[in-house]
This record gives C-alpha cells, structure tokens and sequence, in this order.
C-alpha cells in the first residue's frame, strides 16, 4: 500500500499532468476563469484559429482542455449552439514533419471523434459512417492502414483489404470527412470539431512554425466544420502569429502567465476535495500557509509547484509531522536542502548578472537579446555577457534562431527559482484559521 493509500487518498492529489477534459479538470482548474472566457469568446466569434503563448508548466493544455469540456456542457444543459466537440486527441508538428501523412492523421482523427460522438449521444447516423467505422476500426485491415500515407493526401488502399471501396481512395477520407463536417456543423454559428497542436516550441524556430503552417493552412486551418488551437511557449507562437502570411486566419495570442497567488491556498483545497476519500480522514504533511510559499517561490507556476510538492510530501512521509508546527518545520527543512543542493555546481555570477536573474524572476517573464534596453543595459552584447554564466549555471535556459531575434529567447528555470530563495528568501504568510489541512 502506498502512503497516498496510506493518508486516505484515491491518488496523487499532486499529480502535474495536465487536467483532464472531465468534471474534474474543471474542479481543479482554479483562478483561470477570465482566460476560460477569453478562448470560449474567440472559439465563438471567429473562424481563425486560437493561439496561447505561455512558458512550460503554466497549464496551457489543461486550460484548453477544461474551456472546452465547459462549451459540451454548457451546450447539453441549455441546448444552444455552437457546439464545440474536442477531437479525441492533439497533435504534434515538428520540424521533419510530412504534410500528407500529418493530413491523413488530423482526418482520421476527426473521423473517429465523429464517430464516437454519433455513438455516444445516439444521434441519427451519417451516411456512409458504418462504411468508415469498418475502414478505420475492422481488425483485419492493418495492412490498409500502414499503406494510408501512401497517396498524395495520405489515405491510399492496400489491393485485398476487407474494405477497398473506391470512394475511399486517395482524396476520399479527405471528402468524407468535409462532408460530415458540413452535415454536423452546418455553419460556423453551429460550432466545430476542435483540434489542437501542442507544444509548437518543438518546431524549434518561428521560420519552420510559419512554413509548417502555411503547409496546412489551405487543407486543414480553414477546413469548415474545424477549429484549431495552437499553442506553445518562448515567444514561437508571437512570432507566427504577427507575420503577414499567417495573420488572416490566426488571433492574436491569449498569454498565459502564473496564477495569482491569492488562489494558492483554493488550489490546495481543491486537490483535496478531488483526491481526497473522505473530507474527515485524510493526512497531508503540508498546511495552506506553506504551500502557498511554495507558491510564491515557483513564481505561481501551478506545475512547478505541484512536482516539488510532491517531492516534500515523499520527504516528509518519512517522519509524518502532525501538528501545524511540526508540518511547517518539516517544510523548512526541506526546503533548506532543497536550496542547498540548488546552490552546487553555480559557476562564477558576478552581482551584475545576479542583478538580471533577480530582474527577470520579479518580472516572471521571457526575454530576448532585443530587450537589452528593457533590462537596462545599453547593448545586446553587454546582455549577452551577463546572461552567459546563467546559462551555464542551467539558471536559464535558451533557444536560438538566427534567423529570427524574437526566437533568442532566455527562460529562468525552476532551479533558479530556488537558487533566488537561497539568496534572498521568499515572505512566509502565518497561517490562518483553516490551515490545518
């Protein structure tokens, strides 16, 4: 049995993986409610796709996730349009990346979303859906579907399939799928199969992100009957989204930055509601007022946190402090080792460059070598010599494009976060009434 089991838990109350497109990934989002707003307002009024810029951690994914499970159940609880159904999965764009086969995948994908939908809400059938529902899930058509990437738009037969009708052939995935789209979603006031590329930091400069793009901008970012969400962190999703090409079918970027820290305590609670088996029996060694510090140090980046507060819970399930003085001692202490060990292997930091590292965490922001001037220096150069031992002390981390300054982006890193608390501190809250937990 393990100690979560142990403390009257059902799992990691502190799990980082993203929050999940259920009633619980809306318990557990918290504080982002004018964001929420913001992607259902554009989701509603345009076409073009969405973009959210944010650095690692911040909960872009479990933002869109928890936007987009409110839109199903807003829309099966009043009965009002637009209807917005998530694909069944995201994807993925990297710099190697085939078109058709990307193509060929996104269909298929949407395809299946359509399906499923259609069964699990018992709608009427559309026509020719037990057609594909064979083509795409009959077990004896493996070979068919490693032959898909075949054609010019990724879907192609293999000679003696169980399913090989000709109106499946090359271009007839793409037209299926156009035509249930157009049946299902009639117009764009009656809303769309949402599809979502994650992580476009992957494509690894904003000139591969703009030509993937462009690549599937006439076949798939302006297929009726879809909608898209990109999103991304260091600056690569500002970069596309200005440039000419792409600005017609792409909004502007809902940048998402830490939570305020006035949630931290809500957060904490929330978990516990989730997790928790029963609200009367459950142990946690850390209250309120020392998880929101952790908050606070990790610059209110919901990730960050909930990874070391897992790391303190596995330290302290070795002496289970119960008291709220016992708890915050037993964090104190973790804390100072945690610090420590973030202080070896720093190589020589002058004062000026710990000046910018404590500039940028204050700000809790990404920089480029353009910004000298914002950061008080006079050139890109004096910059770059300060930012050196950062990045060579792994307090900052960095992509390059030279073909692009906006993508010479520096983000601090959760190790610098910890050094900054070894240097200077974080303000610690007493705890108040409640904090118990």
């Amino acid at each position: 049995m393990g100690f979560w089991e142990q403390w009257n838990f059902k799992a990691d109350p502190f799990d980082t993986l993203p929050l999940d497109y259920s009633q619980e990934g809306s318990d557990l989002l918290i504080g982002r409610d004018k964001e929420i707003k913001e992607l259902i307002d554009r989701l509603q009024m345009s076409t073009r796709a969405i973009t959210i810029e944010g650095p690692v951690g911040v909960g872009k994914t479990s933002l869109i996730n928890v936007a987009l499970f409110r839109c199903y159940r807003a829309f099966f609880s009043e009965q009002l349009p637009p209807f917005f159904l998530p694909c069944r999965r995201s994807f993925q764009l990297t710099p190697n990346h085939d078109p058709a086969a990307f193509e060929a995948d996104v269909l298929m994908a949407v395809a299946q979303t359509l399906l499923e939908e259609q069964a699990r809400t018992d709608s009427p059938k559309i026509r020719g859906s037990s057609d594909l529902d064979q083509w795409l899930n009959h077990p004896q058509n493996t070979q068919m579907r490693w032959s898909l990437k075949a054609g010019p738009f990724g879907v192609e037969f293999g000679k003696g399939t169980v399913n090989n009708t000709s109106g499946f052939a090359r271009s007839g995935l793409r037209e299926m799928v156009r035509e249930w789209l157009g049946m299902r979603f009639p117009s764009p006031k009656d809303g769309a199969v949402v599809c979502v590329v994650d992580n476009l930091e992957l494509l690894q400069t904003s000139r591969n992100a703009v030509l993937v793009l462009e690549e599937i901008r006439d076949t798939l970012l302006t297929l009726p009957g879809l909608r898209w969400v990109l999103c991304g962190s260091r600056g690569i999703v500002r970069s596309i989204a200005s440039t000419s090409r792409l600005e017609r079918c792409l909004h502007q970027p809902i940048v998402l930055t830490g939570i305020s820290d006035v949630w931290a305590q809500q957060i904490l609670s929330s978990r516990v509601d989730v997790f928790a088996k029963s609200l009367y029996g459950y142990y946690l060694p850390i209250n309120g007022a020392d998880f929101a510090h952790l908050f606070r140090l990790f610059n209110a980046n919901p990730s960050y946190t909930l990874k070391y507060v897992g790391e303190y819970c596995l330290f302290a399930a070795q002496t289970h402090p119960f008291s709220i003085e016992e708890k915050s001692r037993a964090y104190t202490d973790w804390l100072r080792l945690e610090a420590t060990k973030s202080m070896t292997d720093i190589a020589r930091v002058s004062n000026r460059s710990w000046g910018l590292l404590e500039k940028v965490i204050s700000a809790n922001t990404e920089f480029a070598a353009a910004d000298h001037a914002h950061l008080g220096y006079a050139t890109a150069d004096l910059l770059r010599a300060d930012v050196k031992p950062l990045t060579e002390s792994s307090l900052l981390e960095w992509s390059v494009d030279e073909t692009d300054k906006r993508r010479k982006i520096f983000a601090i890193t959760p190790k610098a976060l910890l050094v900054n608390f070894a240097r200077r501190g974080i303000p610690r809250i007493e705890p108040t009434l409640g904090d118990e937990d």
